[in-house]
């Protein structure tokens, strides 16, 4: 779940690849993210090992920073299907998709 309070984004990261660092930055690491961001948005997104891709996004419809949302991803080896609160916000797929099999939480600020 994501309690954001309108100051950060929150989410997961999955297909993560990290060369054993513990804290994820753009460099060294590969991993797809998927947050609600500060102004209410669902977001997914990519680094790939220096490289940063905007994926999708969809503003969440009667957004409220001090609600709590439960975010959830499917993966297989097609498609990335992104939910929140149980709907279906979108769909994502790449020739070639992030093979990591880690998985974290993303706090921001």
């Amino acid at each position: 779940m994501c309690t954001n309070g309108g100051t950060a984004d929150n989410g997961i990261i999955f297909s993560l690849t990290s060369n054993e660092t513990h804290s994820y930055w753009e460099s060294d690491v590969s991993y797809y993210f998927f947050f609600i961001n500060f102004s209410g948005g669902a977001y997914l997104g990519k680094v790939d090992y220096g490289s940063w891709t905007a994926c999708q996004y969809a503003a969440i419809n009667g957004y409220n920073p001090n609600n709590t949302y439960t975010l959830k991803v499917e993966k297989d080896d097609t498609s990335i299907n992104c939910y929140v609160n149980n709907v279906l916000y979108f769909t994502h797929a790449e020739d070639f998709p992030l093979e990591g099999t880690g998985y974290g939480l993303r706090a921001g600020g």
